[in-house]
């Protein structure tokens, strides 16, 4: 049975830096299509040693699976890779123990296999973990040393369910340099209000954001911009289309308030990356309350805004969009930026796992 590692949000002991170990080679096993833009998590892992990048999804879709899997069998074998990270959201041919220790027989006995997911499709409002629902997991820990995800409560499951592998909550990041403090004013509508930089999704939870933006126009008018696609049929003239990374850190380092709502609110620690480019770019966040959200120094009144009901969020957006409150707000995007950059790049994500890679040696 494999270890337990939850870090503790702002505690030096938890990190450690890549650096400091012996260079190995990496193969990173990535999602993303070639064309995404992963700069701060590929030089962020390259800390490790030279640095691998394959994005298996894609060759699978260009190659077909079969061939692709014997690809990334001949790379391993070529880079000899003292670490293996792979992004594996589901069940497929990264997730089959079987393939995993023949990626491992090819890498070499210095290998260590890490996988990372941030996987919370199945767990909705109403959701809750359990291993049935994700059984692909379980049989990866059977061939991985390390199963990480974005959240704390698959790496409990998996831990109290006896799983062969260590596992533990491993974060999410954000690009520094894409998101920052911009402070100058944006020529833009709707900065002067609350913005919503978020994709209408015509699936998962898509009611329920289709409801709040309606009870948010309705209860604040000409205070909400929404900024994403599908916004138009919904809200009309507050639908502001598309914005790029770096437009959208200077509008969150301006606008008043800044709304932040993850796929999932019932998982510990789980957010999406929005809530920290908000922090990041020092945006006041109006953030619906998850569990243990001070685990990653979500703090109610001194980082962020924190909301639970529909009523609650109107009622906080109408008091905190008042001109008496622009002194606490200026208070709250200093704590958050200062927090965000300390503590949720893709640099302090991968120290935390330098960290636990560390502990597993160490203990043997």
């Amino acid at each position: 049975m494999g270890r337990l590692y939850l870090p503790k949000w702002g505690q030096p002991a938890f990190r450690r830096r890549p650096e400091d170990g012996a260079p190995c080679p990496v193969l990173h096993l990535t999602l993303a299509a070639p064309g995404e833009p992963l700069v701060a998590l590929t030089r962020a892992l390259a800390r490790f040693g030279p640095l691998t990048r394959i994005a298996w999804t894609e060759l699978c879709t260009q190659l077909g699976a079969e061939r692709a899997l014997r690809e990334i069998l001949a790379a391993a074998a070529a880079v000899r890779p003292g670490l293996i990270w792979m992004q594996v959201q589901g069940p497929g041919p990264l997730a089959d123990a079987a393939y995993l220790r023949a990626l491992r027989q090819a890498a070499g006995p210095q290998a260590r296999l890490v996988t990372w997911t941030g996987d919370v499709t199945d767990h909705g409002a109403g959701g809750g973990i359990t291993l049935r629902t994700a059984p692909w997991m379980l049989a990866m820990c059977e061939a991985v040393d390390l199963f990480t995800a974005c959240h704390c409560d698959y790496p409990q499951a998996l831990h109290d369910a006896g799983a062969a592998a260590s596992c533990g909550f491993m974060q999410c990041g954000f690009d520094a340099e894409l998101f920052n403090y911009r402070p100058q004013r944006l020529a833009q509508r709707g900065v002067d209000g609350l913005v919503w930089l978020a994709s209408r999704y015509p699936t998962l939870a898509s009611g329920e954001r289709d409801a709040l933006a309606r009870l948010l126009l309705r209860e604040l008018p000409g205070r909400l911009t929404c900024y994403g696609g599908g916004w138009a049929e919904i809200i009309g003239e507050a639908a502001a289309g598309g914005i790029d990374p770096v437009s959208s850190s200077y509008l969150y380092s301006h606008a008043p308030l800044a709304l932040s709502i993850s796929h999932s609110s019932v998982l510990r620690r789980y957010t999406s990356d929005r809530l920290m480019r908000i922090m990041a770019s020092g945006g006041v966040g109006l953030v619906r309350e998850f569990p243990d959200m001070q685990g990653l120094g979500c703090l109610d009144g001194e980082t962020c805004l924190v909301w639970r009901t529909p009523e609650e969020l109107v009622a906080l957006a109408r008091d905190w969009l008042r001109p008496a409150r622009d002194g606490d707000r200026t208070r709250i995007r200093q704590a958050a930026w200062a927090i965000a950059h300390r503590h949720m790049t893709w640099d302090a994500a991968i120290e935390e796992l330098a960290w636990m890679l560390h502990e597993e040696a160490r203990r043997g």
